[in-house]
């Protein structure tokens, strides 16, 4: 599973954050956790970079991607991806690529205006075993926009 928790310490303290689990099913009755780990933001953007609205697809290898977003102060918002491969130690996911980083600021001016974001997907490949991902990202603004986005669509195929 994944879900966004703001951590209370550590490098991301007060910033939200993606925090991954890989949960032992075996036993529906006595759910156990057997990993966790965090996404920070701060290898893509810096200090205060959040990583939010996470997706999560595992293959029948024990491979797992998570598709998310990330924005902060010096990171326009786009779309990211992580991968934790079957034979990485526990508690580690590989450092995050985009799969579209951002390109323009992303704002709205009026509080009343109810804004979209975060059309984020993933899935895996039942033949291949590839990764696919559907995300969006903050894309390059025309004269007068206050905001403008795009979506990617990406694979990823693991070895």
């Amino acid at each position: 599973v994944a879900s966004i928790v703001t951590p209370t310490s550590g490098s991301d303290v007060g910033v939200p954050t993606v925090q991954w689990e890989r949960i032992d099913t075996s036993n529906l009755a006595a759910l156990k956790l057997i990993d966790q780990g965090y996404i920070s933001g701060s290898a893509l953007g810096g200090a205060d970079t959040a990583t939010f609205s996470p997706t999560i697809s595992a293959d029948a290898n024990g491979d797992f991607l998570v598709n998310f977003g990330a924005s902060g102060p010096k990171l326009y918002a786009g779309s990211y991806y992580a991968l934790h491969a079957a034979t990485d130690p526990a508690g580690l996911i590989e450092t995050p690529q985009a799969l579209h980083a951002g390109v323009d600021s992303f704002a709205v001016t009026n509080s009343d205006a109810m804004v979209w974001w975060g059309n984020y997907n993933g899935g895996v490949d039942p033949v291949t075993d590839d990764f696919w991902m559907f995300n969006e990202y903050a894309a390059q603004r025309s004269s007068g926009q206050t905001g403008n986005w795009g979506t990617e669509i990406g694979v990823l195929a693991v070895q």
